[in-house]
Protein backbone atom coordinates (compact mmCIF):
# COMPACT_ATOMS: atom_id res chain seq x y z
CA UNK A 1 0.00 0.00 0.00
CA UNK A 2 1.11 3.54 -1.01
CA UNK A 3 -0.15 6.74 1.22
CA UNK A 4 0.41 10.13 0.38
CA UNK A 5 -1.11 13.62 1.90
CA UNK A 6 -1.42 16.27 -0.78
CA UNK A 7 -1.53 19.94 0.25
CA UNK A 8 -1.63 22.87 -1.65
CA UNK A 9 -2.17 26.42 -1.59
CA UNK A 10 -1.50 27.50 2.19
CA UNK A 11 -0.75 30.83 1.27
CA UNK A 12 1.17 31.97 4.26
CA UNK A 13 1.08 36.01 4.53
CA UNK A 14 -0.05 38.64 7.35
CA UNK A 15 -3.09 39.79 5.22
CA UNK A 16 -6.22 38.39 4.77
CA UNK A 17 -5.42 35.88 1.98
CA UNK A 18 -3.88 33.21 5.13
CA UNK A 19 -7.00 31.46 7.26
CA UNK A 20 -4.73 30.65 10.45
CA UNK A 21 -7.96 28.82 11.75
CA UNK A 22 -8.16 26.31 8.92
CA UNK A 23 -4.77 25.26 8.78
CA UNK A 24 -4.25 24.42 12.82
CA UNK A 25 -7.66 22.40 11.65
CA UNK A 26 -6.26 21.10 8.85
CA UNK A 27 -2.78 20.26 10.60
CA UNK A 28 -4.56 18.40 13.48
CA UNK A 29 -6.48 15.95 10.90
CA UNK A 30 -2.85 15.28 8.73
CA UNK A 31 -0.65 14.31 12.07
CA UNK A 32 -3.36 11.30 11.83
CA UNK A 33 -2.66 9.90 8.94
CA UNK A 34 -0.44 7.56 8.61
CA UNK A 35 1.60 8.62 5.15
CA UNK A 36 4.51 7.40 3.35
CA UNK A 37 5.38 10.84 1.98
CA UNK A 38 3.25 14.16 2.35
CA UNK A 39 3.56 16.61 -0.65
CA UNK A 40 3.01 20.14 -0.75
CA UNK A 41 2.35 20.88 -3.98
CA UNK A 42 3.02 25.13 -4.29
CA UNK A 43 1.82 28.47 -3.38
CA UNK A 44 3.35 27.85 0.46
CA UNK A 45 3.53 31.75 0.33
CA UNK A 46 1.00 34.46 -0.84
CA UNK A 47 3.79 36.77 -1.81
CA UNK A 48 6.91 35.13 -2.06
CA UNK A 49 8.30 37.34 1.42
CA UNK A 50 11.08 36.30 3.73
CA UNK A 51 8.53 36.68 6.49
CA UNK A 52 6.01 33.99 4.62
CA UNK A 53 8.61 32.03 3.71
CA UNK A 54 10.18 31.75 7.78
CA UNK A 55 6.49 31.03 9.44
CA UNK A 56 5.80 28.18 6.99
CA UNK A 57 8.69 26.29 7.65
CA UNK A 58 8.01 26.71 11.40
CA UNK A 59 4.79 24.94 10.44
CA UNK A 60 5.27 22.87 7.75
CA UNK A 61 7.97 21.50 9.65
CA UNK A 62 6.21 19.36 12.08
CA UNK A 63 4.88 17.25 8.62
CA UNK A 64 7.35 14.32 8.51
CA UNK A 65 8.66 13.08 4.96
CA UNK A 66 7.64 16.60 3.61
CA UNK A 67 8.31 17.63 0.01
CA UNK A 68 7.83 20.58 -1.32
CA UNK A 69 7.53 22.33 -5.08
CA UNK A 70 7.27 26.04 -5.94
CA UNK A 71 4.05 27.72 -6.95
CA UNK A 72 3.44 30.79 -9.23
CA UNK A 73 2.95 33.14 -5.66
CA UNK A 74 5.96 31.55 -4.16
CA UNK A 75 8.14 33.30 -7.03
CA UNK A 76 7.20 36.28 -6.92
CA UNK A 77 9.25 39.56 -5.33
CA UNK A 78 12.15 36.53 -6.34
CA UNK A 79 10.97 34.52 -3.73
CA UNK A 80 12.51 31.44 -5.57
CA UNK A 81 15.67 31.97 -4.06
CA UNK A 82 14.31 32.26 -0.83
CA UNK A 83 12.40 28.77 -1.50
CA UNK A 84 15.60 27.01 -1.61
CA UNK A 85 16.73 28.42 1.24
CA UNK A 86 14.23 27.43 3.58
CA UNK A 87 12.60 24.00 1.38
CA UNK A 88 15.54 23.14 -0.44
CA UNK A 89 15.85 22.27 -4.50
CA UNK A 90 12.37 22.16 -5.95
CA UNK A 91 13.76 19.00 -8.27
CA UNK A 92 13.77 16.63 -5.40
CA UNK A 93 13.07 12.70 -5.45
CA UNK A 94 11.91 10.39 -2.63
CA UNK A 95 11.61 6.80 -3.00
CA UNK A 96 10.63 4.04 -0.30
CA UNK A 97 10.73 0.06 -1.39
CA UNK A 98 7.29 1.14 -3.17
CA UNK A 99 7.03 4.33 -4.37
CA UNK A 100 9.06 6.98 -6.01
CA UNK A 101 8.10 10.44 -5.82
CA UNK A 102 9.37 13.49 -7.83
CA UNK A 103 8.73 16.83 -7.68
CA UNK A 104 9.41 19.60 -10.39
CA UNK A 105 8.87 23.50 -10.74
CA UNK A 106 6.88 24.83 -12.74
CA UNK A 107 6.39 28.48 -11.73
CA UNK A 108 7.81 31.14 -13.84
CA UNK A 109 9.08 34.41 -11.69
CA UNK A 110 6.45 37.03 -11.23
CA UNK A 111 3.55 35.09 -13.86
CA UNK A 112 0.86 33.18 -13.20
CA UNK A 113 0.77 30.78 -15.70
CA UNK A 114 3.12 28.11 -15.73
CA UNK A 115 5.95 25.95 -17.58
CA UNK A 116 8.43 22.63 -16.81
CA UNK A 117 10.62 23.18 -19.05
CA UNK A 118 13.06 21.75 -21.55
CA UNK A 119 15.69 20.46 -19.45
CA UNK A 120 13.15 19.39 -16.42
CA UNK A 121 10.83 17.36 -18.96
CA UNK A 122 13.91 15.75 -19.79
CA UNK A 123 14.68 15.22 -16.08
CA UNK A 124 11.05 13.56 -15.71
CA UNK A 125 12.00 11.38 -18.60
CA UNK A 126 15.00 10.04 -16.69
CA UNK A 127 12.64 9.58 -13.13
CA UNK A 128 9.90 7.66 -14.74
CA UNK A 129 12.24 5.06 -16.31
CA UNK A 130 14.59 4.60 -13.94
CA UNK A 131 11.98 4.21 -11.57
CA UNK A 132 9.55 2.30 -13.51
CA UNK A 133 9.01 -0.83 -11.23
CA UNK A 134 7.94 1.10 -8.43
CA UNK A 135 4.41 3.25 -8.27
CA UNK A 136 5.55 6.73 -9.46
CA UNK A 137 4.64 9.91 -8.55
CA UNK A 138 5.17 13.58 -10.06
CA UNK A 139 4.64 16.37 -8.33
CA UNK A 140 4.26 20.24 -9.86
CA UNK A 141 2.27 23.13 -8.90
CA UNK A 142 0.44 23.87 -12.28
CA UNK A 143 -2.73 22.08 -13.35
CA UNK A 144 -1.93 19.83 -16.54
CA UNK A 145 -5.65 18.99 -17.36
CA UNK A 146 -8.47 21.48 -17.25
CA UNK A 147 -10.42 21.67 -13.77
CA UNK A 148 -13.99 21.89 -13.29
CA UNK A 149 -15.53 24.77 -11.11
CA UNK A 150 -12.40 27.16 -11.40
CA UNK A 151 -13.89 29.64 -13.46
CA UNK A 152 -12.36 30.79 -16.64
CA UNK A 153 -9.29 28.46 -17.83
CA UNK A 154 -5.81 30.21 -17.31
CA UNK A 155 -2.79 30.00 -15.57
CA UNK A 156 -2.08 26.76 -17.78
CA UNK A 157 1.55 25.09 -18.27
CA UNK A 158 2.14 26.89 -21.48
CA UNK A 159 4.19 23.07 -22.11
CA UNK A 160 1.26 21.17 -20.75
CA UNK A 161 1.25 19.27 -24.35
CA UNK A 162 5.08 18.21 -24.23
CA UNK A 163 4.61 17.31 -20.04
CA UNK A 164 1.19 15.11 -21.31
CA UNK A 165 3.08 13.07 -23.62
CA UNK A 166 6.11 12.46 -21.54
CA UNK A 167 3.62 10.87 -18.58
CA UNK A 168 1.37 8.85 -20.44
CA UNK A 169 4.69 7.52 -22.67
CA UNK A 170 6.22 6.65 -19.56
CA UNK A 171 3.35 5.68 -18.15
CA UNK A 172 3.51 7.68 -14.40
CA UNK A 173 0.92 6.28 -12.17
CA UNK A 174 -0.12 9.74 -10.04
CA UNK A 175 0.20 13.05 -11.25
CA UNK A 176 -0.22 15.69 -8.37
CA UNK A 177 -1.05 19.23 -9.28
CA UNK A 178 -2.73 22.34 -7.54
CA UNK A 179 -2.67 26.10 -8.28
CA UNK A 180 -7.08 26.37 -9.33
CA UNK A 181 -7.53 26.34 -5.60
CA UNK A 182 -10.56 23.32 -6.84
CA UNK A 183 -10.45 19.65 -6.06
CA UNK A 184 -10.20 17.19 -9.11
CA UNK A 185 -9.60 13.97 -10.35
CA UNK A 186 -9.18 12.28 -13.70
CA UNK A 187 -8.32 9.17 -15.02
CA UNK A 188 -6.19 9.58 -18.37
CA UNK A 189 -5.11 5.89 -19.83
CA UNK A 190 -3.09 4.90 -16.98
CA UNK A 191 -2.62 7.88 -15.23
CA UNK A 192 -4.33 9.27 -11.91
CA UNK A 193 -4.27 13.38 -12.23
CA UNK A 194 -5.38 14.89 -9.04
CA UNK A 195 -5.94 18.27 -7.92
CA UNK A 196 -6.05 19.88 -4.78
CA UNK A 197 -7.52 22.80 -3.46
CA UNK A 198 -6.64 25.28 -0.93
CA UNK A 199 -5.68 24.28 2.47
CA UNK A 200 -5.66 27.49 4.32
CA UNK A 201 -6.43 30.46 1.84
CA UNK A 202 -9.84 32.13 2.18
CA UNK A 203 -10.41 32.21 -1.33
CA UNK A 204 -11.95 29.29 -2.07
CA UNK A 205 -14.19 28.12 -5.01
CA UNK A 206 -18.58 28.23 -4.54
CA UNK A 207 -18.51 28.57 -0.94
CA UNK A 208 -16.39 25.29 -0.95
CA UNK A 209 -14.16 24.24 2.45
CA UNK A 210 -10.32 24.28 2.41
CA UNK A 211 -9.24 21.14 2.30
CA UNK A 212 -6.78 18.61 1.16
CA UNK A 213 -6.27 14.87 -0.20
CA UNK A 214 -5.11 11.96 0.92
CA UNK A 215 -4.44 9.43 -1.79
CA UNK A 216 -3.76 4.81 -1.18
CA UNK A 217 -3.78 2.36 -3.26
CA UNK A 218 -5.31 -0.68 -2.29
CA UNK A 219 -6.69 -3.93 -4.45
CA UNK A 220 -5.11 -2.70 -7.39
CA UNK A 221 -6.90 0.71 -7.33
CA UNK A 222 -6.19 4.38 -6.03
CA UNK A 223 -8.47 6.43 -3.56
CA UNK A 224 -8.52 9.84 -3.22
CA UNK A 225 -10.17 11.19 -0.18
CA UNK A 226 -10.66 14.75 -0.24
CA UNK A 227 -10.89 16.06 3.84
CA UNK A 228 -13.10 19.35 4.20
CA UNK A 229 -11.55 20.47 6.69
CA UNK A 230 -14.42 21.63 9.45
CA UNK A 231 -16.31 18.29 8.33
CA UNK A 232 -15.62 15.01 9.65
CA UNK A 233 -16.24 12.77 6.28
CA UNK A 234 -14.06 12.83 3.15
CA UNK A 235 -15.38 12.16 -0.23
CA UNK A 236 -13.82 9.88 -1.88
CA UNK A 237 -13.22 9.00 -5.39
CA UNK A 238 -11.90 5.58 -7.09
CA UNK A 239 -9.95 4.93 -9.96
CA UNK A 240 -8.24 1.43 -11.23
CA UNK A 241 -4.67 1.69 -11.48
CA UNK A 242 -4.29 0.01 -15.07
CA UNK A 243 -6.55 -1.14 -17.94
CA UNK A 244 -5.17 -3.92 -20.29
CA UNK A 245 -4.28 -2.40 -24.02
CA UNK A 246 -5.12 -5.70 -25.40
CA UNK A 247 -8.34 -5.81 -27.81
CA UNK A 248 -9.72 -8.90 -28.75
CA UNK A 249 -9.95 -9.02 -32.67
CA UNK A 250 -13.21 -7.80 -33.82
CA UNK A 251 -15.28 -6.86 -37.79
CA UNK A 252 -15.55 -2.88 -38.38
CA UNK A 253 -19.08 -1.63 -37.62
CA UNK A 254 -18.56 1.75 -38.41
CA UNK A 255 -16.09 4.35 -40.10
CA UNK A 256 -15.22 8.25 -39.38
CA UNK A 257 -13.13 10.27 -41.08
CA UNK A 258 -12.00 13.17 -38.97
CA UNK A 259 -10.53 16.45 -40.46
CA UNK A 260 -10.23 19.47 -39.50
CA UNK A 261 -8.39 22.79 -40.46
CA UNK A 262 -8.69 22.49 -44.34
CA UNK A 263 -8.26 26.15 -44.70
CA UNK A 264 -10.31 26.84 -48.06
CA UNK A 265 -9.09 30.47 -49.20
CA UNK A 266 -7.78 32.63 -51.78
CA UNK A 267 -4.13 32.29 -49.72
CA UNK A 268 -1.23 30.53 -50.15
CA UNK A 269 -1.89 28.88 -47.09
CA UNK A 270 -4.15 26.49 -48.90
CA UNK A 271 -2.05 23.64 -50.19
CA UNK A 272 -4.48 22.46 -53.63
CA UNK A 273 -2.17 19.93 -54.31
CA UNK A 274 -2.60 18.09 -50.51
CA UNK A 275 -6.32 18.53 -50.50
CA UNK A 276 -6.23 16.11 -54.33
CA UNK A 277 -4.72 13.79 -52.58
CA UNK A 278 -6.60 13.47 -49.73
CA UNK A 279 -9.85 13.56 -51.75
CA UNK A 280 -8.91 10.46 -53.31
CA UNK A 281 -7.46 8.70 -49.94
CA UNK A 282 -10.69 9.53 -48.09
CA UNK A 283 -12.99 8.07 -50.89
CA UNK A 284 -11.27 4.78 -50.73
CA UNK A 285 -11.82 4.58 -47.48
CA UNK A 286 -15.60 4.55 -48.04
CA UNK A 287 -15.75 6.38 -44.33
CA UNK A 288 -19.98 5.97 -43.04
CA UNK A 289 -19.08 9.85 -42.10
CA UNK A 290 -16.83 12.96 -42.86
CA UNK A 291 -16.61 14.98 -39.79
CA UNK A 292 -14.98 18.48 -40.01
CA UNK A 293 -13.49 19.46 -36.63
CA UNK A 294 -13.54 23.02 -37.98
CA UNK A 295 -11.10 26.15 -39.20
CA UNK A 296 -12.94 25.14 -42.75
CA UNK A 297 -11.89 28.27 -44.18
CA UNK A 298 -8.44 30.28 -43.61
CA UNK A 299 -10.56 34.36 -43.12
CA UNK A 300 -14.35 33.58 -43.02
CA UNK A 301 -15.09 35.44 -46.53
CA UNK A 302 -17.56 34.61 -48.74
CA UNK A 303 -15.53 33.28 -51.58
CA UNK A 304 -13.64 30.97 -49.14
CA UNK A 305 -16.83 29.45 -48.28
CA UNK A 306 -18.13 28.98 -51.60
CA UNK A 307 -14.86 27.07 -52.06
CA UNK A 308 -15.25 25.22 -49.20
CA UNK A 309 -18.68 24.15 -50.26
CA UNK A 310 -17.46 22.82 -53.15
CA UNK A 311 -14.39 21.14 -52.32
CA UNK A 312 -16.31 19.52 -49.12
CA UNK A 313 -19.05 18.11 -51.74
CA UNK A 314 -16.08 15.90 -53.47
CA UNK A 315 -15.86 14.29 -50.22
CA UNK A 316 -18.58 11.10 -48.87
CA UNK A 317 -21.43 11.96 -47.34
CA UNK A 318 -23.27 12.72 -44.66
CA UNK A 319 -21.01 14.77 -43.54
CA UNK A 320 -21.16 17.02 -40.25
CA UNK A 321 -18.81 20.20 -40.27
CA UNK A 322 -18.82 22.70 -37.03
CA UNK A 323 -17.30 26.17 -37.32
CA UNK A 324 -13.12 26.95 -36.12
CA UNK A 325 -11.99 30.25 -35.08
CA UNK A 326 -10.88 31.32 -38.78
CA UNK A 327 -13.94 30.66 -39.53
CA UNK A 328 -15.92 33.48 -37.46
CA UNK A 329 -13.53 35.77 -39.11
CA UNK A 330 -15.11 38.59 -40.72
CA UNK A 331 -18.48 37.97 -41.73
CA UNK A 332 -18.42 33.84 -40.63
CA UNK A 333 -19.85 33.80 -38.00
CA UNK A 334 -23.08 34.58 -39.85
CA UNK A 335 -21.89 33.08 -43.05
CA UNK A 336 -20.96 29.67 -41.85
CA UNK A 337 -24.80 28.71 -41.51
CA UNK A 338 -25.27 29.63 -44.93
CA UNK A 339 -23.30 26.71 -46.16
CA UNK A 340 -23.31 24.23 -43.65
CA UNK A 341 -26.28 23.36 -41.26
CA UNK A 342 -25.90 23.25 -37.74
CA UNK A 343 -27.66 19.61 -37.32
CA UNK A 344 -26.98 16.49 -34.83
CA UNK A 345 -26.69 13.06 -37.67
CA UNK A 346 -27.84 10.02 -36.09
CA UNK A 347 -26.47 7.04 -37.90
CA UNK A 348 -27.47 3.90 -36.80
CA UNK A 349 -26.69 3.29 -33.12
CA UNK A 350 -23.50 6.15 -33.16
CA UNK A 351 -25.35 9.61 -32.52
CA UNK A 352 -23.48 12.85 -33.31
CA UNK A 353 -23.60 16.17 -31.37
CA UNK A 354 -22.29 19.37 -33.26
CA UNK A 355 -20.95 22.17 -30.98
CA UNK A 356 -19.61 25.31 -31.53
CA UNK A 357 -16.46 26.37 -29.82
CA UNK A 358 -15.66 29.47 -31.96
CA UNK A 359 -15.83 32.74 -31.10
CA UNK A 360 -16.01 35.78 -33.13
CA UNK A 361 -12.88 37.26 -34.21
CA UNK A 362 -10.95 35.20 -31.00
CA UNK A 363 -8.79 32.05 -31.61
CA UNK A 364 -9.49 30.86 -27.93
CA UNK A 365 -12.65 29.06 -27.94
CA UNK A 366 -15.85 28.69 -25.52
CA UNK A 367 -18.71 26.36 -25.38
CA UNK A 368 -21.04 28.08 -22.66
CA UNK A 369 -23.49 26.84 -19.74
CA UNK A 370 -26.60 27.24 -22.10
CA UNK A 371 -24.86 25.11 -24.49
CA UNK A 372 -22.94 22.73 -22.19
CA UNK A 373 -26.61 22.01 -20.99
CA UNK A 374 -28.15 20.96 -24.62
CA UNK A 375 -24.78 18.58 -25.06
CA UNK A 376 -26.32 16.90 -22.24
CA UNK A 377 -29.58 16.84 -22.90
CA UNK A 378 -29.22 15.55 -26.42
CA UNK A 379 -26.96 12.55 -25.17
CA UNK A 380 -28.69 9.39 -25.89
CA UNK A 381 -27.95 6.34 -23.75
CA UNK A 382 -29.07 3.90 -26.26
CA UNK A 383 -26.30 5.04 -28.30
CA UNK A 384 -22.44 5.38 -28.98
CA UNK A 385 -22.59 9.00 -28.04
CA UNK A 386 -19.79 11.37 -30.71
CA UNK A 387 -19.22 15.09 -29.76
CA UNK A 388 -17.81 17.50 -32.53
CA UNK A 389 -16.41 21.14 -31.53
CA UNK A 390 -13.20 22.70 -32.88
CA UNK A 391 -10.97 23.72 -30.02
CA UNK A 392 -8.89 21.38 -28.06
CA UNK A 393 -9.66 19.89 -24.48
CA UNK A 394 -6.85 18.27 -23.66
CA UNK A 395 -3.21 19.33 -23.90
CA UNK A 396 -1.78 18.71 -27.45
CA UNK A 397 2.37 17.69 -27.58
CA UNK A 398 4.40 19.94 -29.74
CA UNK A 399 2.27 23.10 -29.29
CA UNK A 400 2.42 25.78 -26.84
CA UNK A 401 -0.82 25.71 -24.85
CA UNK A 402 -2.94 28.71 -25.90
CA UNK A 403 -6.37 28.95 -28.10
CA UNK A 404 -8.18 27.07 -25.20
CA UNK A 405 -11.60 26.57 -24.48
CA UNK A 406 -12.37 29.23 -21.47
CA UNK A 407 -14.73 26.68 -19.25
CA UNK A 408 -12.44 23.71 -20.70
CA UNK A 409 -12.96 21.88 -16.87
CA UNK A 410 -16.48 22.16 -16.74
CA UNK A 411 -17.02 20.61 -20.56
CA UNK A 412 -14.48 17.88 -19.59
CA UNK A 413 -15.51 17.01 -16.87
CA UNK A 414 -19.42 16.70 -17.41
CA UNK A 415 -18.85 15.19 -20.95
CA UNK A 416 -16.24 12.58 -19.76
CA UNK A 417 -17.55 9.20 -18.77
CA UNK A 418 -20.95 10.29 -20.38
CA UNK A 419 -20.11 10.41 -24.23
CA UNK A 420 -17.53 7.77 -25.87
CA UNK A 421 -15.44 10.12 -28.15
CA UNK A 422 -15.03 13.67 -28.02
CA UNK A 423 -13.43 14.86 -32.17
CA UNK A 424 -11.55 18.31 -32.27
CA UNK A 425 -8.85 19.94 -34.06
CA UNK A 426 -7.40 22.98 -33.63
CA UNK A 427 -3.50 22.97 -32.78
CA UNK A 428 -2.89 20.83 -36.24
CA UNK A 429 -1.30 18.34 -34.66
CA UNK A 430 -3.17 14.67 -34.40
CA UNK A 431 -3.20 12.70 -30.83
CA UNK A 432 -5.44 10.50 -28.97
CA UNK A 433 -6.47 9.93 -25.34
CA UNK A 434 -8.77 8.30 -22.77
CA UNK A 435 -9.92 10.19 -20.20
CA UNK A 436 -12.54 8.69 -17.80
CA UNK A 437 -13.96 6.50 -20.23
CA UNK A 438 -14.24 8.94 -23.11
CA UNK A 439 -11.71 9.13 -26.02
CA UNK A 440 -10.44 12.50 -27.26
CA UNK A 441 -9.29 12.08 -30.87
CA UNK A 442 -7.55 15.61 -31.84
CA UNK A 443 -6.73 15.90 -36.15
CA UNK A 444 -4.00 17.63 -37.62
CA UNK A 445 -4.46 19.95 -41.08
CA UNK A 446 -5.45 18.15 -43.86
CA UNK A 447 -4.39 20.86 -46.10
CA UNK A 448 -2.63 23.94 -44.66
CA UNK A 449 1.11 24.61 -45.03
CA UNK A 450 1.39 25.09 -41.34
CA UNK A 451 1.68 21.37 -39.69
CA UNK A 452 3.22 21.49 -36.43
CA UNK A 453 3.38 17.22 -36.90
CA UNK A 454 6.08 15.65 -37.67
CA UNK A 455 3.94 13.81 -40.33
CA UNK A 456 2.54 16.63 -42.49
CA UNK A 457 -0.31 16.67 -43.95
CA UNK A 458 -2.61 14.04 -42.60
CA UNK A 459 -6.44 13.16 -41.27
CA UNK A 460 -8.16 10.42 -38.17
CA UNK A 461 -9.91 7.49 -39.39
CA UNK A 462 -11.74 5.90 -37.18
CA UNK A 463 -13.23 2.82 -36.87
CA UNK A 464 -15.54 1.48 -34.22
CA UNK A 465 -15.48 -2.57 -34.19
CA UNK A 466 -18.27 -5.28 -33.18
CA UNK A 467 -16.49 -5.42 -29.75
CA UNK A 468 -17.35 -1.48 -29.48
CA UNK A 469 -13.63 -1.00 -29.04
CA UNK A 470 -12.33 2.38 -30.95
CA UNK A 471 -9.41 1.75 -33.25
CA UNK A 472 -7.88 5.43 -34.20
CA UNK A 473 -5.37 6.17 -37.00
CA UNK A 474 -3.48 8.90 -38.50
CA UNK A 475 -3.23 9.15 -42.47
CA UNK A 476 -0.90 10.97 -44.68
CA UNK A 477 -2.91 13.12 -46.90
CA UNK A 478 -0.48 12.35 -49.98
CA UNK A 479 1.47 9.28 -48.69
CA UNK A 480 -1.44 7.48 -47.72
CA UNK A 481 0.66 6.36 -45.12
CA UNK A 482 -1.69 4.32 -41.91
CA UNK A 483 -0.43 5.60 -38.07
CA UNK A 484 -2.31 3.98 -35.16
CA UNK A 485 -2.80 6.52 -32.61
CA UNK A 486 -4.64 4.56 -30.00
CA UNK A 487 -6.81 0.96 -29.22
CA UNK A 488 -9.41 2.09 -26.54
CA UNK A 489 -12.35 0.68 -25.09
CA UNK A 490 -14.66 3.72 -23.81
CA UNK A 491 -15.98 2.30 -20.91
CA UNK A 492 -19.79 3.53 -21.92
CA UNK A 493 -19.31 1.89 -25.34
CA UNK A 494 -22.93 0.09 -24.77
CA UNK A 495 -24.69 1.33 -21.89
CA UNK A 496 -26.21 -1.70 -20.91
CA UNK A 497 -23.07 -3.33 -20.91
CA UNK A 498 -21.19 -0.75 -19.43
CA UNK A 499 -20.33 -3.24 -16.16
CA UNK A 500 -19.27 -5.95 -18.12
CA UNK A 501 -16.95 -3.83 -20.49
CA UNK A 502 -15.46 -2.79 -17.00
CA UNK A 503 -14.78 -6.55 -16.20
CA UNK A 504 -13.63 -6.91 -19.44
CA UNK A 505 -10.70 -4.59 -19.42
CA UNK A 506 -9.50 -4.75 -16.28
CA UNK A 507 -6.43 -6.55 -15.13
Amino acid sequence: MVRIVQISDTHFSNTYHFDATAFGRGMDIVRKLPCDVAVHVGDVTEHGFEHEYQRARTELGEIESLMCTPGNHDARNVGYTLFEKYFGKPQKVYVTDTLACATFDSSIPDRNEGRIGKTDIKGMKRFLNDYSEYFTVVAFHHHLLPVPRSGRERGLLTDAGNVLKVILDYRADLVLSAHRHAFNVYRIEDTIVVNSATFSSYKTRAGDAPSFNYIYTKDGHVNVSRFDIGYETPHTEVRRRHYSTLVPAAARKFRIVQLSDTHFGDTSDFRSDVYEAAVQKINALAPDIVVHAGDVTHDGLTGSFVTAREQLARLPSPQLVVPGARDYMHLGSELFYDYFPADNITLGDVHFIWADSAKHDEQEGYIGRRQLKRIERQIDPEKMNVVVFHHHIVPVPYTRERDVIEDAGDVLKRLSGRVHLILNGNRHVSFSSIIDGTVISNSNTLSSRRVHGRYGNTFNVIDVLENNSVVISEVGATSGVHRVLGVYVPLLACPHETHLAKQAVSE
